[in-house]
């Protein structure tokens, strides 16, 4: 897998931990 594969994939993952965290986090708020 080259490196820019590696990255971008990378960027999705923390993409998706943080919309999930932040849903997590305004659910349990209000």
């Amino acid at each position: 897998m080259s490196d820019l594969a590696y990255d971008v994939l990378s960027l999705i993952a923390v993409a998706i931990w943080v919309l999930a965290f932040g849903i997590h986090m305004n659910r349990r708020v209000t």
